[in-house]
């Protein structure tokens, strides 16, 4: 567990306090992550083979954003380990999301990932496009005080290990 380091290339110093904060991340949850040059030619920021306990990220991941694909893949791996956890984090997620504050459109994001994946030549169901919605939303979530009162509320034991995912480091 923790990080992995199979990349050719020197980390910048940014990169490597992501690299740490992903290492500490994995060794407390038993998740490895393994941190590579780049997937696919930059095609991708990381990824998540459903089951395992192994995330990919890219060293060259889109600005930067190190600790964020991570965190995107752990999402996924929420959902193919807890199935239940994920459901109500999806729920609260949300939510939130639809609150009415930020004029935030479900069903208008999720034609836009299918669009966007189906351009890339994968073919993306609304399940799918609404899991990746919510991982790439989770980030944001959890700086949300209104919002993470909500789901301590919804469900406190889950909260709590994702809170520990996600803010502890």
């Amino acid at each position: 567990p923790g990080v992995q380091q199979r990349f050719t290339t020197t980390p910048t110093e940014g990169q490597k306090r992501q690299y740490r904060m992903l290492d500490a991340i994995g060794k407390r949850y038993g998740v490895e992550f393994d941190i590579v040059d780049s997937i696919d030619s930059g095609a991708a920021n990381a990824a998540y083979r459903m089951g395992g306990r192994r995330i990919v990220v890219a060293a060259d991941a889109a600005e930067g954003a190190v600790v964020q694909a991570g965190v995107h893949e752990l999402v996924h791996m929420l959902k193919s380990t807890d199935q239940a956890g994920y459901e109500v984090l999806q729920e609260v997620v949300l939510n939130h999301l639809t609150d009415g504050s930020g004029g935030f459109d479900l069903e208008y994001s999720v034609g836009q990932r299918i669009r966007m994946y189906a351009e890339g030549g994968v073919t993306l169901t609304r399940e799918a496009a609404i899991e990746e919605i919510v991982a790439e939303a989770v980030p944001t979530f959890l700086t949300d005080e209104k919002a993470v009162a909500a789901f301590v509320q919804r469900d406190q034991t889950l909260a709590e290990k994702v809170r520990d995912f996600f803010v502890k480091f």
